[in-house]
């Protein structure tokens, strides 16, 4: 073996060492009971924007730091690092989760918006079924009618308006591929004529109105 073959060779031999240790070092780190080390490695993989490593830790952690004061950071630090990671489906279902373990955590609000920007994500464009649509919008309605203060409330709005216009453009649609009749119904407040509060007017509208309006297709074709 030549001297530059032998130089090659070690390299190689060296950088799947390396490769190999890295590896390694993560998956003992993953499956150890470390919290620290654990806690604080999530975090880094997280800032550094390593979501899918990130989101494996934390996953294993809330076996770890369950009932500590750690807790609620650990779960509310899953889903965002699945949101971040642009897996809405599961980070909808880790911050549905969260909003019904911890409704006094600092993380709540955030969590209850983050839950309505997956399922916002998770909707299909207008010529597909639209119930996901509807349960979307249910979901934004009231965390409207809940958090009328938030700084979340203005993109909550453009999500309906957008989201009930994909309505009204299937409907429209329909109609002009002569796929039947389109009726679309638009229920809504008049807290004026009522005497009632905004927040008032729609409570009222969603225990008397809603279920004889429900809110969805009656016949999706």
């Amino acid at each position: 073996m030549t001297t530059r073959t032998f130089k090659t060779t070690l390299f190689i031999v060296i950088a799947s060492l390396l490769i190999q240790s890295c590896k390694t070092q993560y998956e003992i780190l993953l499956t150890g009971n470390d919290v620290d080390a654990k806690y604080e490695a999530a975090f880094d993989y997280f800032n550094h924007g390593k979501y899918s490593k990130a989101s494996q830790l934390f996953e294993n952690l809330t076996v770890l730091t369950s009932n500590t004061d750690r807790d609620d950071t650990v779960h509310f630090y899953w889903g965002l690092s699945n949101y971040r990671f642009r897996d809405y489906y599961t980070a909808e279902t880790n911050f549905s989760k969260f909003l019904m373990t911890f409704p006094y955590s600092p993380f709540y609000e955030e969590a209850a918006f983050l839950r309505i920007d997956c399922l916002y994500r998770s909707t299909f464009r207008w010529e597909l079924d639209q119930a996901p649509t509807y349960s979307a919008i249910e979901i934004i309605s009231q965390y409207i009618q809940e958090n009328p203060k938030s700084t979340h409330v203005p993109i909550c709005r453009k999500m309906l308006a957008e989201l009930n216009e994909r309505l009204d453009k299937k409907a429209f649609e329909n109609a002009v591929a002569k796929r039947g009749t389109s009726v679309v119904e638009i229920v809504a407040t008049c807290n004026s004529g009522w005497k009632l509060s905004p927040v008032e007017a729609n409570k009222w509208m969603e225990e008397n109105m809603f279920t004889k309006y429900p809110l969805g297709d009656l016949k999706n074709v």
